[in-house]
């Protein structure tokens, strides 16, 4: 069986970026090529997207949410204190998957952000074990990307999320 999919909307992935049990929440992030500069992620009120009921976006450079329609009939999260809290403190967290150079969650999202727009699709060199780990460490912040009002930098400082209102 064929499935044909018609839209003007380009098609990214989606990427967990982890899962938290307690409290209990997912991040991912999902780019939208018709968003362009429009950078965030999603955070979830549960740890499963497909049990989840609520979703907020939340920029990357600055500490606000960034409203778009859920077409998966999730609700808009309205955050409390420690919704807020819990999101800037899991963010600041050693990553999972770069903890052996000191990654953060926080970096892992924005790595994810920029490859499921396939933006790190450079070699890196040998000196790097991973394209994870060339990006902390800035090799893929070239003048091309930089100029790309998508691309999210190794060096963008994590908003303080606790001061959305």
């Amino acid at each position: 069986m064929k499935r044909v999919i018609k839209s003007s909307e380009d098609i990214f992935g989606m990427a967990t970026i982890g899962r938290h049990i307690q409290p209990n929440f997912t991040v991912a992030v999902n780019p939208d090529g018709n968003r362009v500069g429009n950078c965030y992620f999603k955070y979830y009120n549960r740890e499963n997207y497909n049990i989840a009921t609520h979703v907020t976006r939340l920029n990357l450079r600055k500490p606000n949410k960034i409203i778009h329609k859920n077409r998966d009939g999730k609700k808009e999260w309205q955050l409390n204190s420690s919704d807020k809290k819990a999101i800037c403190q899991y963010l600041d967290q050693t990553s999972r998957y770069g903890a052996q150079f000191g990654a953060t969650n926080w970096d892992y999202t924005l790595y994810s952000w920029n490859n499921e727009l396939g933006l790190l699709e450079a070699e890196f060199p040998e000196e790097y074990s991973s394209p994870f780990e060339a990006f902390v460490n800035g090799f893929y912040d070239t003048e091309d990307n930089m100029n790309n009002p998508s691309y999210v930098p190794s060096t963008l400082e994590r908003p303080d999320y606790t001061q959305i209102r």
